[in-house]
C-alpha cells in the first residue's frame, strides 16, 4: 500500500460582510392594516362574551316563567359588558407599543411588554402562515425558530414578511478561493 499526501482544497471563503437588506419599518398603509386587524380580533372574544352573557342570563328567564326581575338581569348583563371592554381595552393597550423593525444583522419585533430581537445567523428555521382574517389584511403570522426557542411575529405585513424570508434564505456571498495547490 502507497502512501500518498493528501492533496490541499481550498474550501471557499466566506464574505464576512452582511447580505444587503435594506431596513424595513412597518408605517403608513401596513400600521393602519394592522391596528385595523388588531382592534377586530380583539372585538370578537369581547363580543363573544357579551353575547354568551346573555344566553347564559336567558335561558333562566326561560326555564323560570320569567321571575326574573329586571335587576337580577342587569346585573350579570353589566359584568359581561365590562368584562368584554377590559378585552377590547387590555388589547388597544398591547397594540399601542406594536413596533417591527427589519435591519441587516436582525429583525425586531415588540408588541406589549414582550420585546423579541432575533439575529439573523440564529434563525434555523423560518415559517410563514396565514389565515382568512389575516388575509384579508394583506398580513402573515411568521415564526422565527432558533435554537433557543420560537418567536412568533403577528402580524406582519406581507411584504415585511417576504423580506424577512429573502434575509433568511440569501446565500451569503462567497469570495473566489486561492490556488494553494502545486497543480496549478
Amino acid at each position: 500500500m502507497a502512501l500518498t499526501a493528501p492533496i490541499a482544497v481550498p474550501s471557499p471563503r466566506l464574505v464576512t460582510e452582511d447580505v444587503q437588506v435594506p431596513d424595513i419599518v412597518v408605517h403608513g398603509d401596513d400600521l393602519k392594516r394592522v391596528r385595523l386587524y388588531c382592534r377586530l380580533a380583539a372585538a370578537i372574544p369581547a363580543a363573544a362574551v357579551v353575547l354568551l352573557a346573555l344566553l347564559v342570563v336567558r335561558l333562566p328567564i326561560q326555564f323560570l316563567d320569567g321571575r326574573w326581575s329586571f335587576g337580577q338581569t342587569l346585573i350579570p348583563l353589566a359584568v359581561a359588558i365590562v368584562a368584554g371592554a377590559v378585552l377590547y381595552l387590555r388589547a388597544e393597550l398591547r397594540l399601542r407599543s406594536y413596533h417591527l423593525d427589519l435591519i441587516p444583522a436582525a429583525v425586531v419585533f415588540e408588541i406589549g411588554r414582550k420585546r423579541s430581537y432575533v439575529p439573523r445567523e440564529h434563525i434555523q428555521l423560518f415559517d410563514s402562515e396565514s389565515s382568512i382574517l389575516l388575509r384579508l389584511f394583506g398580513l402573515r403570522r411568521c415564526n422565527l425558530h432558533t435554537s433557543g426557542g420560537t418567536v412568533v411575529v403577528s402580524p406582519a405585513p406581507a411584504r415585511v414578511a417576504s423580506a424577512i424570508e429573502r434575509m433568511i434564505f440569501a446565500p451569503p456571498a462567497i469570495a473566489p478561493a486561492d490556488r494553494t495547490d502545486d497543480d496549478s
